[in-house]
């Protein structure tokens, strides 16, 4: 736990294993299903999560969904159906009139603050080619690990990056 199952937790959720619950993680993976095809585990778009994102978006506004960003709003003054796709501090905020119960469970989520810093070498790093490196807490260190963008996702960037 101490050297391999908490820093891939850690690398994944950003947060260490004492704040997550095995039973929610692992759990799926000893649970027989049935093979529907469909597929498992974590997954992105070829370059990464904004892929994702865009094709979302692309899709609910191809339905004429309106989507707010960076934008200020009264959830009272919205008709229809609503989604709200933000943290939950923010969604908290916007809810507070309009549905204080739920504002109330919202602001009992714990949420961890992540700095994510992209470096960018002129030169690759050729003898270690792979996922990168997870650094397990009883180190003492403040850096959850360092990825190779590079290997992760080829052809992202045109430059080495860590």
């Amino acid at each position: 736990t101490k050297y391999l199952l908490g820093p891939a937790m850690q690398g994944i959720y950003a947060s260490g294993a004492e704040a997550l619950s095995s039973e929610l993680i692992l759990g799926p993976l000893f649970r027989r299903k049935k093979k529907t095809g469909a597929f498992r585990g974590l997954l992105t778009g070829p370059r990464g999560m904004q892929d994702v994102v865009d094709a979302l978006e692309a899709k609910v506004k191809s339905l004429g969904v309106r989507i707010h960003l960076n934008a200020q709003v009264n959830v009272e003054d919205l008709s229809g159906a609503v989604a709200i796709a933000t943290s939950s501090t923010v969604a908290a905020r916007l809810l507070e009139t309009a549905a204080p119960r739920t504002a109330k469970l919202l602001q009992r989520i714990h949420t961890a603050s992540i700095l994510s810093v992209k470096l960018f070498f002129k030169n690759p790093q050729r003898k270690y080619q792979g996922f990168g490196c997870l650094i397990p807490r009883v180190y003492g260190m403040k850096t959850l690990g360092i990825l190779m963008n590079t290997y992760i996702f080829p052809g992202r960037d045109k430059t080495y990056t860590e």
